[in-house]
């Protein structure tokens, strides 16, 4: 693959010596030759290396790729990051999977395309037997399997909505309890908010108005034990406007209200204090917090 140029070049970059990332791994030697692309080596090995560097597998390929995606990661980002009620889009992703599987067979991809094609069916308003026939195969195949990995749960939460409500419950249920297995994994808590979100959605249209409840305040526990800092953006960018002497009151009013809807006492006590500090004549000001001059930026 020649990838040790780039080892090469990280290596470098950090000021690490090639007696430190090769020892318990490689012989300096070896190491020297897989760096001039003169050896390969094991895939332990190449591992190992890469914690030394303190990078990831992902982040190495990221790198390598000129710090871009690799196009298959490229074309699943584009998908799961997409709305799905928009036709030209969707058109675009599946001539460009078209174009990637001329050469490269990939069970992942087909199935974005299926799922595309039976969204385009979706927005045509097109009989819903014939949409599902465009993604049962995929539930089909995936429901046979022992346990689900991170991109089966994201193609399943995808096409949740395109099923009966009690076979989508389902999907959701199971797709939870996998998703458990990932807890300390990257950022998979994500993932776990969006399936909720759909979830609640799927139980509200269900009548099940209580578990949604139970699902939505799951989910507000989630948010909170990961800090989720939409609040705190759109409270301080409140406070920047009024410090410049600019309206920013109604900004601050909503980001208080979602996080006393929500019951984040704690990040709603950190930002009452800041405006108490940094806005004059706010409702929390007690006469000692700073005072700003007018249009300014300034803090005297």
């Amino acid at each position: 693959m020649k990838i040790g140029v780039y080892f090469k070049k990280i290596r470098k970059n950090k000021g690490i010596s090639q007696h430190y990332i090769a020892k318990d791994i490689l012989s300096q030697s070896a190491y020297s030759k897989f760096e001039l692309n003169k050896m390969d080596i094991m895939y332990s090995s190449y591992i190992s290396l890469l914690e030394k560097l303190d990078i990831s597998h992902e982040e190495f390929n990221y790198i390598k790729n000129g710090y871009q995606y690799i196009k298959k990661d490229e074309l699943c980002n584009r998908f799961f990051k997409m709305t799905y009620n928009n036709p030209a889009k969707l058109n675009e992703l599946i001539l460009s999977i078209d174009t990637y599987l001329v050469d490269k067979e990939d069970i992942l991809l087909r199935d974005i395309k299926s799922i595309c094609e039976a969204l385009l069916l979706l927005i045509e308003a097109k009989d819903m037997h014939i949409i599902r026939l465009k993604v049962e195969n995929i539930w089909s195949r995936l429901s046979k399997y022992d346990g689900w990995y991170i991109k089966e749960i994201q193609l399943l939460n995808s096409i949740l909505f395109l099923f009966p409500i009690d076979t989508a419950l389902e999907i959701t249920y199971h797709a939870i309890k996998n998703l458990k297995k990932y807890k300390e994994f990257q950022d998979t808590y994500k993932l776990e908010i969006n399936i909720k979100l759909n979830m609640s959605l799927l139980l509200i249209k269900n009548e099940d108005y209580q578990d949604a409840i139970n699902t939505l305040d799951s989910l507000i526990n989630i948010c909170k034990s990961n800090s989720s800092y939409k609040q705190l953006a759109a409270i301080r960018k409140g406070i920047s406007l009024e410090c410049l002497g600019l309206e920013g009151q109604e900004i601050i009013r909503k980001g208080k209200t979602i996080l006393e809807a929500i019951e984040d006492q704690t990040l709603l006590d950190i930002l009452m204090n800041e405006e108490r500090l940094y806005v004059k004549n706010s409702n929390y000001d007690d006469g000692v917090g700073i005072t700003k001059y007018k249009n300014s930026g300034r803090m005297k």
